[in-house]
């Protein structure tokens, strides 16, 4: 099983944080920072959560971005799933958590 969060680092300038962590959805790790105020636990809240999230959501998700691929270019896909091969995730942006712990995902794709 991979490592869920590694290489992280805070800034002697910024008390963010900064990693790597791994999305399962896509086999691949991706660069992790936090918001001034958001530890290491809420991120690793964060991180699993975006790891499990339901296949509903995945696949609404899915059918978002074929819409919006298909705005400019449109392409047709058996299954909505397929449309995950053109994106690339980048990284995972935590912010100050502002409601308790609860997880919040903000990707940049």
């Amino acid at each position: 099983m991979k490592q869920l969060i590694k290489d992280v680092t805070t800034s002697d300038e910024w008390p963010m944080l900064e990693g790597e962590c791994f999305f399962s959805l896509f086999d691949r790790y991706i660069e992790f920072y936090t918001d001034d105020y958001a530890d290491l636990a809420y991120a690793t809240r964060c991180i699993e959560y975006l790891n499990n999230l339901d296949d509903a959501v995945i696949d609404e998700l899915c059918r978002a971005s074929i819409r919006y691929h298909n705005a400019s270019e449109p392409v047709e896909f058996s299954n909505p799933r397929d449309v995950l091969t053109l994106i690339t995730p980048c990284s995972l942006m935590v912010p100050n958590p502002e409601n308790g712990d609860e997880p919040v995902i903000h990707l940049e794709l």
